[in-house]
């Protein structure tokens, strides 16, 4: 851990937003909660993970995934 070395190092090592970007930002957060409110939520999945879903659905719509050592596999 560094020791506080005053704020002319603090605003040399951050930069500020323009209007446009805070605005921006602003926006986005404001989209975020409503669409919180309303129940809708982005997930977002890698290829990886979109592969995998779409493997267990093939699995389960062709009835290879059932109850716990129930399953046709």
């Amino acid at each position: 851990m560094q020791a506080w070395k005053g704020w002319e190092v603090a605003m040399l090592t951050t930069r500020a937003f323009t209007w446009a970007e805070w605005c921006a930002g602003q926006q986005r957060t404001l989209r975020t909660l409503q669409d919180e409110e309303r129940g809708h939520y982005r997930v977002r999945f890698t290829d990886k993970e979109l592969a995998r879903l779409a493997f267990v659905r093939w699995r389960y719509q062709a009835g290879h995934l059932g109850p716990r050592g129930q399953d046709n596999s």
